[in-house]
């Protein structure tokens, strides 16, 4: 269908964590809360994975949910860029 798949890493690798999120260029990243704010500093949209966590997944009943987790820091980044 000619859509991209979401690159997945799960490895805890802090040295070389940056440098990889950097060369993949993800439009966002789903971490933990320590290194949620470190990243937003640097200019990387960010989730915390806890969130996910505690969302009431049960089928396609609550998808609308979880799109609304994944994309509110994206919607919100997109409207701070147009503040300026």
């Amino acid at each position: 269908m000619g859509v991209p798949t979401p690159r997945i890493v799960e490895e805890p690798d802090n040295y070389n964590q940056i440098q990889r999120i950097y060369e993949l260029k993800p439009d966002l990243v789903i971490t933990g809360m320590a290194h949620a704010n470190p990243l937003e500093a640097r200019g990387i949209s960010t989730k915390w994975s806890v969130e996910f966590t505690f969302a009431q997944i049960h089928g396609f009943t609550n998808a609308r949910d979880i799109l609304e987790l994944v994309t509110r820091p994206l919607r919100r980044n997109h409207a701070l860029k147009d503040l300026g």
